[in-house]
């Protein structure tokens, strides 16, 4: 066990090389040797509770909901206009666990998105984070100014699935796109 010595605790400040006597100090030494029975606080077995998919139901429609809505204030004075079958296309996509979008290429999210590639120009991607709060997922959108055209012009998808694993947590999906018609 080493003690950190360093003037901050915050990891990402920390030099973690314990090697420099000037940040780390072995915890004990000859002046505050070992105990002989050192036994571990933590619980021998660990218990998970099971997500309930209710609740994982009731945020993802919420996530969609409030992104849908802040989407549309975000872009005003602009008319926000949603392209519902490309929409459903994606919902489609990003159900299929979020391990899809991690093994595979763009290039075969991008085949899946074909039949609109036609007559539409689509810019898009996925978005994944954990579940901590939904400010931080509407941060996390709005920092993407995918939204962001000056014209009325422009159609979007948004596609939003969670991943649910034990103890209750999440793994927010969000899939964002715009398109615009190609000229012909």
């Amino acid at each position: 066990i080493w003690a950190n010595i360093q003037v901050t605790d915050t990891p990402a400040r920390m030099d973690f090389d314990l090697t420099q006597r000037k940040n780390w100090r072995p915890f004990f030494d000859n002046s505050f040797p070992k105990p002989a029975t050192f036994d571990t606080i933590q619980p021998t077995d660990l218990h998970y509770e099971a997500t309930r998919s209710e609740d994982v139901d009731f945020i993802q429609k919420t996530i969609q909901e409030t992104l849908r809505n802040k989407i549309i204030e975000w872009r005003e004075p602009h008319v926000t206009r949603w392209h519902w079958l490309c929409q459903k296309k994606l919902q489609e996509l990003i159900k299929r666990k979020e391990l899809f979008i991690v093994r595979n290429t763009m290039q075969e999210v991008d085949q899946e998105l074909t039949e609109f590639q036609n007559t539409h120009n689509i810019s898009g991607f996925p978005l994944q984070m954990p579940y901590t709060s939904i400010q931080a997922i509407l941060d996390a959108v709005q920092s993407t100014k995918i939204f962001e055209h000056p014209t009325n012009e422009i159609e979007f998808c948004l596609a939003v699935h969670i991943h649910a694993y034990p103890n209750n947590i999440l793994a927010v999906w969000i899939y964002i796109a715009n398109l615009t018609r190609k000229i012909t």
